[in-house]
């Protein structure tokens, strides 16, 4: 029977990494939108070809593979008879991960706008916060250092 690869929608936890090996293993989980609880779990691992996706996305996101990340996976299940059912990591879409921190950021601003309009504002495209409105004061030119001879 040949294998068929799956994408999945998840979140990352219980992540290990075997630097000398290259292995990642960890859990993928997916959480109830309203009370954040795990609702399934899964073990997951990747090695080979998929740690270096992996290190692919730390170089587009910016953001080390880890916990509490929620990812877009293309995954292959296998069954061992000691270990049971896993997902094998083949791929990681970065550009899915990105997507979800963007929308986190302009959730975040949204609520900050409207929850402490005198601390933060949008003004056009830009946010602008107390200090962004504080005036610099003139550049030091002249600097005297007073101390002992030892």
């Amino acid at each position: 029977m040949g294998s068929r690869s799956f994408w999945i929608v998840a979140d990352v936890t219980e992540h290990s990494h075997k630097e000398a090996s290259g292995y990642h293993y960890f859990e993928f989980v997916e959480k109830d939108a309203i009370t954040n609880r795990i609702v399934a779990k899964i073990k997951g691992s990747a090695w080979g070809n998929a740690s270096q996706k992996i290190r692919f996305f730390l170089t587009v996101t910016g953001r080390k593979f880890t916990n509490n990340m929620h990812v877009l996976a293309k995954v292959r299940v296998n069954y061992h008879k000691v270990y049971g059912l896993s997902l094998e990591l083949e791929e990681v879409d970065p550009h899915y991960t990105l997507g979800v921190i963007e929308a986190k950021r302009q959730e975040t601003l949204h609520r900050l706008v409207t929850g402490y309009p005198d601390t933060i504002e949008l003004i056009g495209s830009t946010y602008q916060t107390r200090n962004g409105r504080m005036e610099l004061p003139p550049v030091i030119s002249r600097l005297a250092v007073i101390s002992s001879e030892t």
